[in-house]
């Protein structure tokens, strides 16, 4: 009887448009604009001023998916009241996942397993061993997660 009472209150509550509503949609909406825009003026800015090798659109790419997933996981992280275990295995997962997915993508495996044609070989190991990124990577992460810590 509770639990019913309980789900009709949430129920009615979101109803009512209190948790989410046309003003907290847009407020996402810009938020995630001016969140890209950052990330990739910001990167493409980086990457063009410091003449380095980090000029080709792949490992721009892998520049701009890594800042991405590490700034959204970072954010996310700052906004979670309650931090479980699961929570930090499914928070560290996705980065380390994402650094997985793209080894075997940019590396030999995928093209001597396969027998495919991949022009792209090694641009993981270019692009981190590279300082503009590591830069780069700081850098937004500060921009970004600075309102984030603020407002919290």
């Amino acid at each position: 009887m509770i639990s019913y009472k309980i789900f009709y209150f949430r129920y009615i509550v979101g109803q009512k448009d209190q948790y989410f509503n046309r003003k907290i949609f847009v407020e996402c909406a810009v938020h995630g604009l001016i969140t890209s825009c950052i990330i990739f003026f910001f990167t493409y800015l980086c990457t063009q001023s410091s003449g380095t090798t980090i000029t080709d659109s792949q490992s721009f790419g892998f520049m701009v998916a890594t800042i991405l997933v590490i700034v959204v996981n970072l954010e996310n992280a700052l906004e979670m009241w309650y931090w479980t275990w699961v929570y930090i295995f499914i928070l560290f997962g996705t980065i380390v996942l994402h650094f997985i997915f793209h080894y075997v993508m940019y590396s030999l495996i995928l093209r001597e397993t396969f027998q495919i044609y991949y022009p792209y070989v090694g641009i993981i190991h270019n692009t981190l061993s590279n300082g503009t990124f590591w830069f780069t990577l700081i850098l937004i992460c500060v921009i970004l997660l600075l309102p984030t810590i603020g407002r919290e």
